[in-house]
């Protein structure tokens, strides 16, 4: 479905910045979700104070389910309660949500899974953080032409990426108006042929 890291990152070399991008559309980047499902947390004890790392994951799956939403209805995003203030990942999902309503793409309820593992919680300084995740996208991206602000099919579902991703992404957070929020994305492995999360065998 993604070049690169599902639904989270995209199409680059392992080593740069990256975000939601596809494989078959290079110019339309993809992703989104309908299914997330979060995993225990496999990390030692007092890598952050428990009571911040227990807002960065809340805040981190928050961001996550809006993310899905805006698959679904691109032109209602909340880019803003999700990504930092001037931050490579806020101009990078504004141009992306603004593609996607004039392309007419968009995710389907119920067609694809999304699910993601927060593997660590390192907090860097008092307002910044890394997490790392590991995910499995199988969700499907559809052009389904102008639906005036609507989910409703209106037209026959034209399939634009149907690709399963499975992928290890480093997230940089910022502490913003009392919420951790996204700042860019690096993928760190990705993989179309095997579940590197091991969500199959769970």
């Amino acid at each position: 479905m993604l070049c690169g890291l599902v639904a989270l990152v995209g199409c680059a070399s392992p080593t740069t910045d990256i975000a939601w991008s596809t494989q078959r559309s290079p110019h339309l980047p993809v992703t989104t979700t309908t299914t997330t499902t979060t995993q225990p947390i496999d990390e030692p004890v007092g890598v952050a104070p428990t009571s911040v790392r227990a807002q960065i994951i809340a805040d981190f799956s928050r961001a996550i389910e809006e993310r899905q939403r805006c698959g679904r209805v691109p032109q209602r995003c909340a880019i803003q309660q999700i990504t930092a203030r001037s931050s490579e990942y806020r101009s990078f999902l504004t141009a992306l949500m603004a593609e996607r309503v004039a392309a007419g793409f968009r995710t389907l309820p119920g067609v694809g899974e999304f699910r993601f593992r927060i593997e660590s919680v390192e907090v860097t300084d008092v307002d910044t953080a890394v997490v790392h995740t590991c995910s499995r996208d199988s969700v499907v991206l559809f052009d389904l032409g102008q639906v005036n602000d609507t989910t409703d099919v209106t037209t026959e579902p034209i399939v634009v990426d149907d690709s399963i991703v499975s992928a290890r992404t480093r997230w940089e957070l910022a502490l913003e108006d009392g919420r951790w929020k996204w700042v860019l994305a690096r993928g760190m492995e990705r993989n179309m042929e095997e579940d590197l999360c091991g969500f199959g065998v769970q």
